[in-house]
């Protein structure tokens, strides 16, 4: 979770405001119980890091800012000692109140907002079964090797893993487009094969598993959808991605798997980011890379979206642009 330590927020990660008589034309609204008067900050997500959004200042507690002005994704709001909490911004009129400052996501109720209903129904959730899977852990440090307590113990944890599971999907079987759902089943692995075997039992094809993980691997997101940059979850999976333990580190296959991940996202539209902070994220990786030979990565990624007549890259300027190619 995130504290915020200055105006500008610049923080990692997995879960304000003008008090006016106006009402907006949607309207963020949060009561902060034990506030009383003082400033309040509005932060957004831009990959794994918050910005600052906006500065209001709370009227016994209550603070109110146009949520009109920003785009959908996962949002902060952090007082000025750093309590701060997370919610999602989907486009809807938000009501919540917290009733204390020292545990605001605890004591937070959600009046208003159907993805922020479920969001914190899900914090909740998991805060839950991480307690419950940490104490079976401690446990299960003690047990001997080979025990039946061991046995029992790994048994106990495997089924919370499970419940977790069927809780996720069950939450995005229920909430169709709703943000809420995009961020849970973005953050879900995919479910994976066994290998093949033959009749006794040898596996067949060892890289089975792996070829049909890294086909696979973007299938529970939609990457046409702009919010998805707004929140940290799509920055950790395209890091992992881009790892050792995703596509082999060889700069071929790297970029080979780079202009397979970017077709797949609408690039002519401007106002969605996601081309964007792909593009950019990629290359800057790899130039920045102290591994030899990455430079190379750099230099097809420069090629294919920098350096083309009409070049695709559309947030650079001309010096930068030159500056690269």
């Amino acid at each position: 979770m995130l504290i915020m330590k200055s105006i500008r927020i610049i923080l990692p990660l997995i879960a304000i405001l003008f008090f006016g008589t106006s009402v907006n034309a949607q309207q963020f609204k949060f009561t902060l119980h034990g506030l009383g008067t003082d400033t309040v900050y509005l932060a957004k997500y831009f990959g794994p890091k918050l910005y600052y959004a906006d500065t209001a200042y709370s009227n016994k507690g209550i603070v109110v800012f146009d949520g009109s002005k920003h785009p959908a994704g996962l949002m902060a709001v952090v007082t000025k000692k750093g309590q701060y909490f997370e919610f999602i911004n989907d486009k809807e009129e938000i009501d919540m109140v917290s009733d204390s400052l020292s545990n605001m996501v605890g004591t937070m109720h959600v009046k208003k907002s159907e993805n922020n209903k479920v969001f914190y129904d899900y914090i909740r959730f998991m805060s839950d079964q991480k307690k419950k899977s940490m104490a079976l852990q401690e446990k299960l440090k003690q047990a001997r090797d080979g025990s039946k307590q061991e046995e029992e113990l790994k048994a106990q944890i495997t089924a919370i893993d499970d419940e977790i599971r069927a809780y996720q999907k069950k939450l995005v079987a229920e909430n169709g487009d709703r943000f809420i759902a995009v961020m849970v089943k973005m953050s879900m692995d995919i479910d994976l094969p066994d290998p093949p075997k033959d009749e006794n039992g040898a596996i067949t094809d060892s890289g089975y598993v792996y070829r049909y993980y890294i086909y696979h691997y973007w299938d529970n997101f939609n990457l046409k959808d702009p919010r998805i940059v707004r929140t940290p979850i799509y920055h950790g999976k395209l890091d992992k991605y881009f790892s050792r333990q995703g596509v082999l580190q060889i700069p071929d296959t790297i970029f080979k798997y780079a202009q397979k991940l970017i077709a797949q996202m609408d690039w002519k539209d401007q106002d969605n980011k996601v081309f964007q902070y792909t593009v950019h994220y990629i290359t800057n990786k790899y130039e920045s890379s102290n591994i030899m030979g990455m430079d190379r990565v750099f230099v097809k990624m420069a090629r294919a979206y920098y350096c083309v007549p009409n070049a695709y890259a559309y947030w650079v300027d001309e010096e930068t642009q030159n500056k690269i190619c």
